[in-house]
This record gives structure tokens, C-alpha cells and sequence, in this order.
């Protein structure tokens, strides 16, 4: 087990411990710990460089801590953070390479987003943070300068910082796969999942298709990139059989709990019924297929009749159908964010409509 020390700020303590209760309920390569505070006489009030912290914090690290050269320790600072060597001031944070890390809390007194800061923002702010560090220090992913709305950005500025906030635990296409075929991905993703639990919806999404030889590939593709995306997919086939009912009605159970459908449609299944239903109980569906697959042409005009159903394809075959794929990605995983991105569009406004016809709920 990878431990993660933390040195709060004082009057961060609370929000660090929610973020150690949290982190480490969910996952068990991880162990956070957050400490007391550093005495005062060792943190500058003012302004700290980074190679004087750590050359004070290193030290700390293995003979006060007891922590060894893998794990980490991050020290929280309300000065601000510079690095004189690169000419670099006001940092969100700087690491070393004996997995020492610096955060410096000034940002938070400036408006890094719209709106007051309240409590809950200020968590996710530092949580941000946090979480980006793991990823640094043990997946061992750089940050890009590419502003993407990711963990990964570098968030040079405000602006990038706003960026990554709005996006919600955010990976890149990049990054997720990096996250994918690193052996911490499991722990990695049910932080972010649990992470992005308040954030309002239901996590849950049921994927659909079919089950047999390249169709499983590609569910298990789906389901690998919506867990990075903090969501929590799942088939109708790992779910038990609780009510003893018909596939049908344990189908509909289960999209009824579901924030919205994915079904991969290149190849047969019995996923053309479940479309009908999600069609007659208007479940936002997204129909995801390669360009030069389909399971079948007889549900291909859903899209036009019905506005919470669309078509998504991927692949890179020139001759596709327009009518079907106006959506064409040129992978699975980016074909799966832009679906995504077209469901919560459409739960959103789903909301906003139900409330202007409901005004008192």
C-alpha cells in the first residue's frame, strides 16, 4: 500500500480529512493520512521557494513521518509557492523528485471560478489538486500544456484552472489511455468515481450490445472508458437475478436506475428489443457503431423521430451512411465522450424543460 501523507493548512483540515475518509473507503493502494499542522516557525508566512521546502520537508519525510521513498508527502501552504531557478511565481503546486509536493492555498483568494466560494467548491479546488498529484507521481503522467479542461492540464493560469474545474475530474483521450494500461487504473478510477458523486446525477449507465467475441471486446472498451470518465457502467448479464421476472422486466429495472443507455450497435443481439423499449419508455440512448458495421438498418431512423436517441460512429471507412453517422469519431473512446457529452445535454435539458412545466416541483 502506497501511503500518502498530508501537512494541512490550518484552516483546511476539515476539508482534508473528508478528502482522506473518502479516498480511502473506496480503494485500498492508496492509504491517505492526514497530519497536524507544521509549527509555526516552519512555515514561512509569506512567500516560500520550492527548493527550500524541500529541503526542509524531505528530511521530515522519512525521519518524522516514517514514510519511505515511494510514498509521498504533500505540505499545504497559504504563501506563495516560486521557483526562482524557472522564474515561475504563484504555483498551484511543485513536486520533487523524492515524491515531495508543495500546494500553495493562495489561489484561493481570488476568484477561481464564478460564483461565492463555498465550502463544497473549495474541496473540489484541493481535491483537483490532490488527485492530479497521485496521477503525476505514480502513473507517472506529465502534464500537458494543451488546455483541455483535464487533470493534466498545467493550469498555468485561472483560466486553466476554471477549465479543469468545470470538466469534473476530467481525463483527456490521451490520459485516460495512459490510465488505462497502467497497473494503479482500478484504485485510479474509483477515486474519481467517488469523487464526482455529488455532482448532482446518477452515475450509472447501462451498456447494451452484444456479447459475443468482438462485440464483448467493445463493450468492455465502453465500459473501461466511461469508468475513467468517473461514471459506473455495468451489463444486464453481471447483474443477479433478483425478482425472478423476465430478461424484459429486468432490463427495464435496470434502465430505469440508469442516468442514460449506451448500446454498441455493430454487431447482432437481443439489444434491437431493449432499443424498442428505450424507445417506448423514452430513455436517453446513445447508439454507438463502427462505420463499416450495423446490427441492423430497421432502428436507423430513430434518431430522426425521437430526440433523445442518436447515433455516434467511429472509424475511419469513407463511404459510411450520412444519414446515420453524422456523429463520426475517428476511435471508440472519442466516439464514447462525444456521446456522452450529447447525453448530459439532453438530461440537462430535459430538466430544465420538466421545471418550466413543473414550476413547484
Amino acid at each position: 500500500m502506497i501511503k500518502v501523507g498530508i501537512l494541512p493548512a490550518e484552516d483546511i483540515i476539515d476539508i482534508l480529512k473528508t478528502f482522506e475518509t473518502r479516498v480511502n473507503k473506496v480503494q485500498n493502494e492508496f492509504n491517505i493520512i492526514v497530519y497536524s499542522t507544521l509549527e509555526k516557525s516552519m512555515n514561512p508566512p509569506l512567500e516560500i521557494e520550492s527548493l527550500e521546502g524541500f529541503n526542509l520537508l524531505n528530511p521530515l519525510k522519512i525521519n518524522k513521518y516514517n514514510l519511505s521513498k515511494y510514498d509521498s508527502l504533500v505540505f499545504f501552504t497559504k504563501a506563495i509557492l516560486s521557483v526562482s531557478e524557472e522564474g515561475l511565481t504563484n504555483l498551484f503546486y511543485d513536486t520533487s523528485n523524492q515524491n515531495t509536493s508543495i500546494v500553495s492555498l493562495k489561489f484561493l483568494e481570488w476568484d477561481i471560478i464564478k460564483g461565492q466560494l463555498t465550502k463544497e467548491l473549495k474541496f473540489h479546488a484541493i481535491a483537483h489538486l490532490l488527485i492530479a498529484l497521485l496521477i503525476e507521481t505514480y502513473p507517472k503522467l506529465l502534464p500537458h500544456d494543451e488546455t483541455k479542461g483535464c487533470l493534466m492540464d498545467f493550469c498555468n493560469n485561472l483560466q486553466d484552472f476554471n477549465a479543469m474545474l468545470a470538466h469534473r475530474y476530467y481525463l483527456c483521450e490521451e490520459c485516460s489511455q495512459q490510465i488505462v494500461e497502467n497497473k494503479l487504473r482500478d484504485p485510479i478510477i474509483k477515486i474519481l468515481t467517488e469523487l464526482r458523486r455529488e455532482e448532482g446525477y446518477s452515475e450509472s449507465v447501462l451498456v447494451i450490445g452484444s456479447y459475443n467475441n468482438e462485440g464483448n471486446i467493445r463493450l468492455e472498451q465502453i465500459k473501461n472508458k466511461l469508468s475513467i470518465l468517473g461514471y459506473q457502467p455495468q451489463f444486464v448479464k453481471d447483474i443477479p437475478d433478483r425478482y425472478h421476472g423476465s430478461r424484459e422486466r429486468k432490463f427495464l429495472n435496470l434502465a430505469c436506475q440508469s442516468h442514460f443507455i449506451i448500446c454498441e450497435n455493430s454487431f447482432p443481439s437481443g439489444h434491437i428489443d431493449e432499443l424498442k423499449i428505450c424507445v417506448q419508455c423514452e430513455f436517453i440512448t446513445c447508439i454507438i457503431q463502427e462505420t463499416n458495421h450495423i446490427a441492423t438498418s430497421m432502428q436507423a431512423h430513430y434518431h430522426t423521430m425521437y430526440n433523445f436517441i442518436n447515433f455516434f460512429c467511429y472509424g475511419t471507412r469513407s463511404n459510411i451512411n450520412r444519414h446515420i453517422c453524422k456523429h463520426v469519431s475517428k476511435n471508440l473512446n472519442s466516439c464514447v465522450e462525444q456521446a456522452v457529452k450529447w447525453a448530459e445535454n439532453v438530461n440537462k435539458r430535459i430538466q430544465e424543460d420538466n421545471a418550466n412545466i413543473n414550476p413547484n416541483g
